[in-house]
C-alpha cells in the first residue's frame, strides 16, 4: 500500500510499559519532577521542551504570585496606587530574573539544547496552510500587547 501511495508513513503504536511508567511517573505524581529525558525519548524534543518549560514556568510564578498576595492583602484603598506600582516593578525584575534563569548554562535548556533553536517546529508542506505572519506583524502585535498590559 505504501508503494502505491496509499500510506505515506507509518508510526509504531505506543508501549503499555512506558504508558505505565509516564502514568505512574508523571501523571500521577504531580508534585514530582517531570521525566523530561523520557518524555524526550517518547514523544520527542518538541514536546519535552514544551512540558520543561510550562514546569520552569509553573515553579518561577510561585514568587510574583506571593507577592501579589501579600499587596492585596495589605493593601488599602489609599494605598492602591503604591501596591499596583510595586507589583508592576516585582513583575518586571521577575521577568528578567525569569528570562535569564530560562537561559543560564546550568537550566534545562542547555541541557535539552533548545537554547540555541529559535524554532523547534519542523515545516512540513503538506501540513502547512496559508501563508505564514511577517515577522513585523508579529512584533507589532507582541509591542501593542505588552503596552495595553501597561
Amino acid at each position: 500500500m505504501r508503494n502505491k501511495g496509499v500510506i505515506t508513513d507509518i508510526f509504531p503504536l505506543h508501549s503499555k510499559h512506558d504508558k505505565h511508567f509516564l502514568m505512574r511517573s508523571w501523571v500521577i505524581n504531580i508534585f514530582g519532577c517531570q521525566p523530561i529525558d523520557f518524555i524526550e525519548q517518547y514523544f520527542g524534543l518538541e514536546i519535552a521542551a514544551y512540558f520543561n518549560w510550562m514546569g520552569f514556568y509553573t515553579v518561577s510564578l510561585i514568587f510574583p504570585c506571593l507577592v501579589g498576595l501579600t499587596l492585596l492583602a495589605i493593601g488599602e484603598e489609599t494605598e492602591k496606587s503604591f501596591h499596583t506600582l510595586t507589583g508592576v516593578v516585582v513583575n518586571v525584575i521577575w521577568a528578567m530574573f525569569f528570562l535569564v534563569g530560562w537561559k543560564f548554562p546550568g537550566s534545562d535548556s542547555f541541557l535539552h539544547s533548545t537554547h540555541k533553536k529559535s524554532d523547534l517546529r519542523v515545516r512540513r508542506s503538506q501540513f502547512v496552510s496559508g501563508e505564514m505572519v511577517p515577522k513585523r506583524i508579529k512584533q507589532f502585535t507582541s509591542l501593542l500587547v505588552t503596552i495595553s498590559v501597561l
